[in-house]
């Protein structure tokens, strides 16, 4: 049984950097403003953004982006009092069309205090009961800990402070992989 445990293990640890991937600006409360920025080769880009589903209304349709310099342009998004998911694109005035969204909603305070909690107490356990499989649990925890506030931000705020603390969580993770990895290897992660 413990030969599976950490193919077990490693398969969660990927899936779980593989939701990473999601384009999303992420989640805000509701009557927040969203800031959507964005870098373009053009030097103009209109904005079209679609209320969320079954409606789908759209609410902004071809409206100028404003200009930042240096190819990137902002739009304050302010008309979020329906909660759902958002999609908007945009076009540069060289033909060029992107897409994205966000979503309006509660941002999972009580989320994130639940995983660093549980984070912690399985790594102390794991870690003063030398059992390193509680110690990669908990690395894994992190990991998801890591991926949701990147994602989503933290407390309706979702901005590169957040983001830091995210990528901190993450670096934990690895961390907790890599000391339960060294423990195992040497014979100490045993507890039988």
């Amino acid at each position: 049984m413990k030969k599976y445990i950490l193919p077990i293990l490693s398969l969660i640890l990927f899936v779980s950097l593989a939701y990473t991937a999601s384009a999303s600006l992420g989640r805000f409360n509701p009557g927040d403003c969203v800031p959507i920025i964005t870098a373009v080769n053009g030097t103009s880009v209109n904005i079209t953004i679609s209320g969320p589903p079954p409606n789908a209304t759209v609410l902004i349709a071809n409206d100028q982006m404003q200009s930042l310099g240096d190819g990137q342009f902002n739009y304050t998004f302010c008309n979020t009092t329906q909660q759902g998911q958002y999609n908007y694109a945009y076009q540069d005035n060289l033909g060029n069309s992107y897409g994205n969204s966000f979503e309006i909603g509660d941002t999972g305070v009580a989320i994130i205090l639940i995983l660093a909690i549980a984070t912690i107490l399985i790594f102390l356990f794991g870690w003063f009961q030398h059992n390193v499989y509680f110690v990669y649990i908990s690395g894994i925890l992190a990991l998801i800990l890591g991926v949701y506030v990147i994602i989503n931000g933290f407390a309706s705020v979702n901005t590169v402070y957040t983001q830091a603390i995210g990528y901190v969580s993450i670096g934990f993770a690895i961390i907790f992989f890599v000391v339960g990895a060294f423990e195992q290897l040497s014979g100490e992660g045993d507890s039988e």
